[in-house]
């Protein structure tokens, strides 16, 4: 190999280890910002209203609230208690190595600068868009967020919609140790189908004791017929009575099941009372802001709804 070439490989490789080196300390000290943040975040939802962390967060929600418009009112309060803070504290970590490492590697100083400019680009940024930030905008209709790990701004929003929940701002590790991911039980309405019967009656008696609303319904008397196959569930979109029912909820859960010899009623029963079910709850919440919810344990597996909520 000539020394011109093997000097070139010997730099690149010399310079992309370090380069690999400082982006792992980056991501290092912005996780444990992230650890650190939001312990804090969770700690101003549970303190008392008069603590000094709550009432300093409370004006972040005062900005944008449940209903996910953004008060100008509070833009000042927002920046003062809210951005620049969690902006300091996602330097708290890169400040305890530089305090304790004494002196820094190269690889410390690389990182421990490029977080402090990125966090610098970014509080300007937010500045300068006075908290309206790809997190806090006003959203016309929720999506669900599937993501696993990483919180996105449909995520975020719905710690607005439902202070307390979601409490993750980078990672969803806390929200899944605390079981903040989800929203509350209590004031949600859900309509229960099968509450009559041992699992229906089960989730029934659970979430009334969690501080839920609950509404029945039942098959053959409230949303079924006798005879015909799927399109004989048609009805449904006539029903005003079962379309206020289900259009006022925010979850519905199928729990029903017919028990019968003959096969095509057990099917109707089964599958197609809650295939139409899904179908018309989900016409009904078109124009909702918040994401549909449908829980559907599969006591009797249809093929047809296994399809629908994939």
């Amino acid at each position: 190999m000539p020394a011109t070439l093997e000097a070139t490989s010997e730099f690149l490789a010399y310079h992309g280890v370090h380069a690999a080196r400082c982006v792992s300390e980056f991501l290092s000290y912005h996780v444990l910002g992230t650890v650190l943040f939001d312990p804090l975040h969770a700690l101003a939802h549970v303190l008392p209203r008069k603590a000094l962390l709550s009432r300093w967060h409370n004006y972040h929600h005062k900005f944008q609230g449940p209903s996910l418009k953004v008060l100008g009112q509070f833009e000042a309060e927002n920046v003062k208690y809210h951005l620049v803070p969690e902006w300091l504290t996602a330097l708290v970590p890169a400040a305890a190595v530089a305090a304790a490492a004494s002196p820094l590697s190269r690889v410390q100083l690389t990182a421990i600068a490029y977080l402090v400019v990125r966090s610098l680009i970014f509080l300007v940024a937010g500045l300068f868009k006075k908290g309206r930030d790809s997190n806090h905008v006003e959203l016309q209709r929720l999506q669900v967020d599937k993501a696993w790990l990483l919180v996105g701004p449909h995520y975020h929003a719905l710690h607005h919609v439902f202070p307390g929940q979601y409490l993750a701002s980078f990672v969803k590790v806390l929200d899944y140790v605390l079981g903040t991911a989800a929203p509350p039980h209590a004031g949600r309405r859900f309509v229960v189908t099968g509450a009559g019967g041992a699992l229906g009656g089960a989730f029934a008696a659970t979430l009334k004791g969690a501080g839920a609303t609950m509404s029945t319904l039942k098959y053959g008397q409230d949303y079924a017929r006798a005879g015909g196959d799927l399109e004989e569930f048609a009805y449904l979109e006539s029903d005003a009575a079962l379309d206020k029912t289900l259009g006022e909820c925010d979850v519905l859960l199928l729990c029903h099941g017919v028990r019968s010899g003959d096969m095509a009623e057990s099917v109707r029963g089964n599958c197609h009372s809650q295939l139409a079910l899904i179908e018309r709850y989900l016409r009904c919440h078109e124009a909702a802001r918040k994401p549909s919810n449908v829980m559907y344990p599969e006591v009797h597996p249809c093929p047809y709804t296994a399809g629908l909520l994939a």
